[in-house]
């Protein structure tokens, strides 16, 4: 302030939610690496693994095999070996991936003290996104190697506090009526919109989310208003990175319905197929708004900062194994896994193209395992959700009555739990496919949408009853 004194200048209050451009100097620092993974690099690996009561004993089989006679520590150390700089590291198998270089199913060998500092960092840190247990341990048995891995990253995970406070409890599983047949990358394309949340930092209130059918990748962008004219310009810059899908998936909001938006659809040759109301699950992208919703809730102690995190949330989804496919979303899209920061620091080889190998059949050959561990996970949800449940029997100009949203609002007198749980009568219009059709007022004929059979129920009516809403 002293040296201040020696101007002329007037001091103005702006708030800081119209403060977008601040200077970069007036904001605190903001460390994206936690406080113990700071203190590790391979000099303190090495260290580390050099004073562990067990791995010392391995290392010094490696070095000389005559000065340990120990039977345990020669079995331990049989598929073992020392790099040049001294680390150790543990030879594993090709596991999922056999088309892989033999150096890459090496793994670096964590001793007992840094297995609690590499756990928090690849399941709490920003950009790993508090995951499951099983995609927390498929990320890093890919890089390190300890007995019990699975055990405690099972227990680490599970008594996890944020997790415990975030995540909803897995009670049942939702299954799919019927599934696409798994694309060629961004062949097919889903998006939903998510929001109004309280407004942010950086003014957003909306979260676009543009998933790939194929790959699972997800695209994240807030959005200060909800308009169809947004929209299109995020998905614009997607499709210019990926290339222009055959189909996009939507729900029915207006911004999606909109003919602005419908008219963008067909100028840029892509299908608009907007899925049935009131039944998410058709949109494979529903499921990607639970894990990014949960990934941001862990991440941020402040609701208005939900919209800080995206890329890092973006980042942490996209290099995590999923579930259908059996790899992550990057390596589908790239051939090889994402690198970390931590990677970086202990010269963990994750490059998976040979030059010697063919790129196309590798390509080729990871998305044929791809498309058939989705389909083996299709036929899992397909089988439980069809379980005990007949054929519709549904045929155009058949009067139904469809399940009504009905939800209580004092102000205009309305206590859903009194109301009818049917609207209708309504007649079949177009049956849409096996599952979904279109219905229509039977005197209006206007078209009310596109509903899931499972809403409906049939209608039974005489030629003199009124066919008017209920």
């Amino acid at each position: 302030m002293l040296e201040l004194q020696g101007y002329d200048f007037e001091v103005k209050y702006r708030r800081g939610i119209h403060n977008e451009a601040a200077d970069c100097l007036s904001r605190m620092y903001e460390n994206y690496m936690v406080k113990d993974v700071n203190a590790i690099n391979r000099k303190t690996l090495i260290t580390a693994q050099c004073h562990d009561s067990e791995l010392s004993k391995v290392m010094s089989f490696c070095n000389d095999p005559s000065e340990v006679t120990d039977e345990w520590t020669t079995k331990l150390a049989r598929d073992a070996t020392l790099s040049q700089d001294g680390c150790l590291y543990k030879y594993v198998g090709s596991l999922n991936k056999p088309w892989e270089r033999d150096c890459k199913f090496w793994r670096v060998w964590v001793p007992f003290k840094l297995i609690p500092t590499i756990i928090a960092y690849y399941h709490s840190e920003t950009i790993s996104g508090h995951m499951g247990i099983s995609k927390t341990y498929k990320r890093i048995e890919e890089r390190f190697y300890w007995k019990c891995m699975r055990k405690d990253i099972f227990n680490f995970v599970k008594n996890c506090i944020i997790c415990q406070k975030t995540k909803a409890a897995r009670t049942h599983k939702i299954g799919i009526g019927s599934s696409p047949i798994v694309s060629t990358p961004w062949e097919n394309v889903s998006c939903d919109l998510l929001g109004p949340y309280v407004k942010g930092r950086k003014g957003y209130k909306y979260l676009l989310v543009v998933t790939c059918y194929a790959t699972k990748y997800v695209e994240l962008f807030g959005l200060r208003a909800a308009t169809a004219a947004n929209i299109i310009k995020k998905l614009w810059l997607v499709f210019l990175k990926w290339g222009f899908p055959h189909s996009l998936t939507t729900d029915n909001g207006t911004q999606f319905s909109s003919r602005k938006f419908l008219g963008w659809c067909i100028s840029v040759g892509v299908y608009s197929w907007r899925i049935a109301s009131y039944h998410p699950q058709s949109n494979p992208c529903e499921r990607y708004n639970r894990t990014v919703k949960d990934r941001i809730v862990s991440q941020i102690e402040a609701c208005k900062d939900w919209a800080t995190k995206l890329e890092e949330v973006a980042f942490a989804v996209n290099s995590s194994i999923n579930d259908s496919t059996g790899f992550s979303p990057a390596y589908l899209n790239f051939g090889r896994e994402l690198r970390t920061p931590l990677d970086n620091k202990l010269k963990v080889d994750l490059s998976g193209i040979d030059r010697k190998d063919s790129v196309s059949e590798r390509m080729q050959l990871i998305l044929n395992h791809a498309k058939a561990n989705t389909l083996a996970s299709q036929k899992i949800y397909m089988d439980n959700y069809n379980k005990d449940k007949i054929k519709s029997s549904y045929k155009e100009g058949d009067f139904v009555f469809a399940l009504a949203l009905n939800i209580s609002d004092a102000s205009k007198g309305i206590t859903s739990s009194l109301c009818k749980k049917y609207a209708g009568p309504f007649v079949i219009s177009r049956m849409i496919s096996d599952t979904v059709c279109e219905l229509q007022c039977p005197n209006s004929k206007k078209v009310v949408g596109r509903v899931h059979v499972s809403r409906l129920k049939p209608g039974y009516l005489s030629s003199t009853e009124d066919h008017g809403l209920v």
